[in-house]
């Protein structure tokens, strides 16, 4: 026999920094046995966790207890724990539930209410019509409750319910009305036409009349051909300028998944600025996102007094390249070779070399070069003389003879000029932990030490505040190059790091 506990629905808000991903979970009963030595359940990481779990209670006994939950981030960092309390009951051979039986307003005593057959099951999910026969019109209560198979009833459960006329009685639907912010009572509102119907779809064009600028409450509501009207339903909508006193549009911005900040997006031209603008246009999507994965494109505008409007979304979703290109990039001293293999080209293809500060933005490096005329895929390659100091992002634009275009891989590539920058680590490459050792200088404010992959995410962040030598756990990095970075101030230093 076991003890189980079914949790549902766990939509913690732990304290995880922003844009971490919830990576472990474990639970505890009564008495925390330290942070990592409880019972873990496992997940796939993501910021959010919205699943049902099942947890053990077993050697519990009966009675109240306290379930303490519990989560760490991508950075091993672990959340305060949230706790509820439970009950453990019986042992789960206890009686199969046999009837359910439902009423409503007055209790007829049990076995005497209209019964519903759940054939003997220990839980129920089911989809039921009850008959509300006799029942006027307006608000009843209806009360549910169980019989297991040993005859015992469990407590009564109730749900108010609004009770109508079937439809081929009630009358049809004749009129509406609508206003804004303050009802001028019923039948003084501004009338809508449309034929009688039981049901209204229809689109309808609605005065603001003298409205001022900004949100208002709309209003509507129907009126029946007995001349009784129903609730009103509302709706919040923002006024703005008619079109003729309105700035043309000027500009335009769009950016995927995170907002950059109002004016810091992709822009798009406008030209010539107007009123409305119809335009298709090819997006750059950034590299590095996740196929098979919902993506989220961004766009607003700007009018002529530099107002930006607010954004308007939509969903894609990001699927592989009919044309692979893969991208090498070795530093050779203080410049960088890049090399790279079409799998897909013929002789009218083109290729443009792409440098960037980050995986997001990048700028042509090179002229378009011409693909060799080749029987056979072939091996292409370009110098980059003058990478910038830091961190160097490459990716490989194709174009084929039909305009379609397709990118590489992103490669990054670190350059350091300085011969001594006071920072060491060892070992490197490194495996489970590596050994940063720096030069510690008088009356230190504040000093971070953070980890990133060659994307931007910050995977570990430690203050080093007055500490010459500090060891970093990286067991739980995946293989690759990574980038260590010293805060001091607004002086910083970076080092690669390899995990192998």
């Amino acid at each position: 026999m076991k003890r189980t506990l079914y949790i549902l629905a766990l939509l913690l808000g732990f304290l995880v920094s922003k844009g971490q991903k919830l990576s472990r979970l474990e639970y505890f009963f009564d008495t925390d046995p330290g942070s990592g030595k409880a019972k873990s359940i496992t997940f796939t990481a993501a910021d959010t966790i919205r699943s049902t779990f099942s947890l053990s209670a077993a050697g519990l006994s009966q009675g109240p207890h306290i379930l303490y939950i519990r989560f760490q981030n991508e950075n091993r960092q672990w959340g305060s724990w949230t706790s509820t309390l439970i009950a453990v009951d019986k042992y789960f051979d206890m009686p199969g539930l046999k009837t359910m039986e439902y009423f409503f307003d007055t209790d007829p005593g049990t076995n005497k209410a209209a019964p519903i057959n759940v054939s003997g099951a220990q839980s129920v999910i089911t989809t039921q019509l009850f008959t509300a026969k006799n029942l006027k019109e307006g608000t009843h209560i209806l009360y549910l409750r169980y019989n297991d198979s040993a005859g015992h009833y469990g407590p009564v459960s109730a749900w108010p319910v609004n009770i109508t006329a079937h439809a081929s009685a009630m009358p049809q639907l004749s009129g509406a009305e609508y206003f804004f912010d303050t009802d001028p009572g019923k039948d003084k509102g501004t009338k809508l036409s449309f034929s009688r119907s039981d049901i209204i779809s229809t689109t309808q064009s609605l005065s603001v009349g003298n409205l001022q600028e900004g949100l208002h409450v709309l209003y509507i509501r129907f009126k029946d051909t007995s001349g009784h009207y129903g609730p009103a339903a509302s709706g919040l909508i923002h006024v703005t300028a008619f079109a003729a006193n309105m700035p043309s549009i000027a500009a335009a911005e769009y950016f995927v998944d995170t907002d950059p900040g109002v004016g810091k997006g992709h822009a798009v031209t406008i030209s010539p600025q107007a009123d409305t603008v119809k335009k298709t246009l090819a997006l750059l999507v950034p590299s590095g996102l996740t196929t098979g994965k919902k993506h989220y494109l961004h766009l607003r505008v700007k009018d002529a007094k530099n107002n930006w409007s607010l954004v308007r979304v939509d969903s894609f979703t990001v699927t592989a390249s009919a044309a692979s290109i893969h991208l090498i990039a070795l530093q050779n001293d203080d410049k960088i070779r890049l090399n790279w293999t079409p799998e897909m080209a013929d002789e009218s293809s083109t290729y443009m070399v792409e440098r960037g500060p980050n995986s997001i933005t990048f700028k042509p490096l090179n002229p378009a070069a011409s693909a060799r005329k080749q029987q056979k895929v072939e091996a292409l390659d370009y110098l980059d003389e003058a990478p910038v100091e830091g961190v160097n992002y490459y990716r490989i634009k194709q174009t084929d003879a039909n305009g379609n275009v397709s990118y590489s891989n992103i490669e990054a590539v670190w350059i350091n000029r300085k011969k001594d920058n006071g920072i060491k680590f060892y070992p490197n490459p490194a495996t489970s932990y590596v050994t940063v050792t720096r030069t510690v200088h008088n009356q230190e404010k504040s000093v971070w030490l953070t980890v990133t992959d060659l994307k931007g995410h910050a995977l570990i962040k430690e203050n080093i505040t007055n500490k010459s030598i500090q060891t970093l756990q990286i067991g739980m990095l995946p293989k690759g190059l990574y980038m260590v970075s010293v805060v001091d101030g607004t002086k910083v230093t970076t080092e690669k790091l390899v995990v192998q």
